[in-house]
């Protein structure tokens, strides 16, 4: 039925890991309440000093 042209191996086939580490990067910016904004930032900071 489809054609087999041997470009699937070529194209980006990025994990569910890093497009969820690139959205964790959004979510600040698509999060309206300023509170879960800080709180956010709060957790991020934590994960970072670990």
């Amino acid at each position: 039925m489809g054609q087999r042209t041997g470009l699937s191996d070529i194209y980006f086939k990025p994990t569910i890991a890093a497009l969820f580490k690139e959205y964790k990067k959004a979510i600040p910016f698509l999060t309206i309440a300023t509170g879960n904004r800080k709180q956010f930032e709060v957790e991020e900071m934590k994960e970072e000093q670990e």
